[in-house]
């Protein structure tokens, strides 16, 4: 078990901590992922942005997992370490709303799954568990 009191800090330190402990754990996920085997790194991704079938230009966005398999981008990730970040999103249905509505993710993992995760049908279809992503959905998206 991994746990930090960040906010116990004093006044004007908090925010200094939490960034520095968010660096150091998606550092963590990627050796996890690097130790399995899996061939990930952060950097940036540009996307092209199609219009009616035609390429008007690419947009680049900073990703903190960019897993490739033979040279080839396989998926891309974000690392959150904070309530703020993560937690907001799933209980105000912003995230049923992006699901539904714009694109499912193939993968959304968490390490203390939420009680309305279990028991919502559409979190608990589109949520899992980090231990997932290690033991079953890596490798399917690796092959």
């Amino acid at each position: 078990m991994i746990g930090a009191a960040l906010d116990a800090l004093p006044a004007g330190e908090s925010n200094k901590a939490r960034k520095l402990n968010g660096d150091l754990f998606e550092r963590y996920i990627r050796m996890i992922l690097q130790e399995i085997g899996v061939s990930v790194h952060d950097g940036v991704v540009s996307v092209p942005v199609f219009v009616n079938g035609e390429e008007l230009f690419k947009m680049s966005y900073q990703h903190d997992l960019i897993i490739e398999e033979n040279g080839e981008v396989r998926a891309i990730g974000s690392v959150k370490t904070s309530s703020k970040d993560r937690i907001d999103k799933i209980l105000t249905g912003h995230f049923k709303g992006y699901t539904i509505k714009l694109n499912p993710l193939d993968g959304v993992y968490y390490c203390d799954l939420r009680p309305n995760m279990l028991t919502d049908d559409i979190l608990a279809s589109q949520i899992r568990s980090l231990d997932a992503l290690l033991t079953e959905d890596i490798w399917r998206l690796i092959e």
